[in-house]
């Protein structure tokens, strides 16, 4: 393992001290005594890529996702020949060893022991890939892999075991035996390969554990500059002073602080000319101010964003209906997302589901805009978070939202290909809201 200091290599006998041969600069992780085979490299590396080489700030549970994608990407990119290698030799080695026990014990199995042996380990290797399938530890990359394995392995078993029960051993019950399992095999291979619906993950990385890591790495190499820390409240990130000389045409609305919070770090709103707002009050010491200004402009465009869940399902209705935001105002507004529709296009969204779920009853105006499989879908306790996205892509897509809308009127244009007019009240003010179909 490389010195993240000086660049030496040191081997595990070099690192029993925990401490660069070299340099003496001490070493966070043990990869050796490890399941997930940190290294600080690679932690450095995870660090400098989710702030795009020290561009981007992100919030720490930002920083949860983007952490378990890339040590999950990492575990599946040698997943199928590590696999198969698995395969190949405890097929040689448990045929051998448990065949001859087999064949000692009971000895009048002769060499069919060593027969049942392999029989027995190819329905247990089998029977772990499938359930290894389903897994909510591995993402869709790691599901494909095992799938491309389980037709492999399939395909083995029913052109060698079947050659071998039929034709060598001349055995019809055998031969049924291996035919069962290899289609078996096949067909969950195939089950994996195809399923193209975002699949419910977990974090492969207790969070508190990776809490001790990160609480570990700062005391040793400083906590990372693009780290957001937690709100603090009354934090002043716009000064009041500067208000009175700002204007803008355009409205970013979030569910979540946090969201906002990371959108203003990264002075998202002055390049786009834009002010940022959480539905909940952030930022406390302008908030009222900024929407003052905001309903004040006839020309206002507001952009909704937030995750797939009960709570953020009801944002644009709020903004619709309460009478502090922007009820009886004309806007237009665009919900940007997260939508169940554009997760379920999204094979690689990491749905998370909570065990203590509490319903929150979806007033009708949400629930009759929804599928029933949406509802069912959110009332099962199923949920996406903004945070699961990457913080240059999320703000991409934002930006991207943005930019497509910038131009449209009311009636005088149309909209980009990937939008759709949801709803119209003309009975009470000029609002139109607007959905886009996909997330970036």
């Amino acid at each position: 393992m490389k010195c993240i200091s000086c660049g030496t290599d040191n081997n595990y006998r070099d690192r029993q001290d925990k401490k660069c041969k070299n340099c003496g600069h001490e070493f966070v992780f043990e990869p050796k005594t490890m399941t997930s085979k940190i290294t600080d490299g690679l932690f450095a590396k995870i660090i400098n890529d989710i702030s795009f080489n020290q561009t981007i700030f992100y919030t720490q549970k930002q920083f949860d996702y983007y952490f378990d994608k890339l040590v999950k990407n990492r575990q599946s990119k040698f997943e199928i020949v590590g696999l198969i290698f698995l395969f190949c030799f405890f097929n040689i080695w448990f045929t051998g060893f448990v065949g001859a026990i087999l064949g000692t014990i009971f000895g009048l199995l002769g060499n069919n022991g060593f027969i049942i042996a392999n029989l027995l380990w190819n329905t247990i290797y089998v029977i772990w890939l499938v359930r290894k399938s389903k897994s909510t530890k591995i993402n869709v990359q790691e599901r494909s892999q095992t799938g491309k394995v389980l037709l492999f392995i399939g395909m083995i078993i029913l052109m060698i075991l079947g050659f071998i029960s039929l034709i060598i051993i001349k055995s019809f019950l055998m031969f049924v035996i291996t035919t069962i399992l290899g289609m078996t095999s096949i067909h969950f291979g195939v089950i994996a390969l195809l399923k193209k619906k975002p699949m419910v993950q977990e974090f492969l990385v207790e969070q508190s554990k990776l809490r001790e890591w990160q609480n570990r790495w700062n005391s040793i190499n400083s906590t990372p500059e693009k780290l957001l820390s937690p709100i603090i409240p009354n934090q002043n990130l716009i000064p009041n002073s500067d208000l009175n000389h700002y204007s803008f045409d355009r409205l970013v609305v979030c569910q979540k602080d946090e969201i906002a919070h990371f959108l203003i770090a990264n002075n998202f709103h002055l390049e786009n000319n834009c002010a940022i707002l959480s539905i909940t009050g952030y930022p406390e010491n302008t908030f009222q101010t900024v929407l003052d200004m905001a309903k004040q402009n006839p020309n206002l465009k507001v952009y909704a964003i937030h995750d797939c869940s009960f709570s953020g399902m009801n944002l644009v209705y709020n903004l619709q209906t309460r009478p502090n935001w922007f009820l009886n105002y004309q806007i237009q507004l665009y919900d940007l997302g997260l939508s169940y529709q554009q997760v379920m296009e999204m094979p690689n969204a990491f749905v998370r589901k909570d065990s203590n779920y509490q319903k929150i009853e979806l007033p009708f105006e949400v629930r009759q805009k929804l599928s029933s499989e949406a509802v069912k879908w959110l009332e099962s306790g199923y949920y996406v978070e903004l945070e699961s996205f990457s913080p240059k892509y999320l703000l991409k897509v934002l930006k991207q939202g943005i930019n497509q809308t910038s131009q449209l009127q009311f009636n005088q244009e149309e909209l980009p290909d990937n939008w759709q007019e949801s709803e119209r009240d003309d009975s009470t003010a000029a609002l139109i809201v607007f959905s886009s179909d996909s997330f970036g």
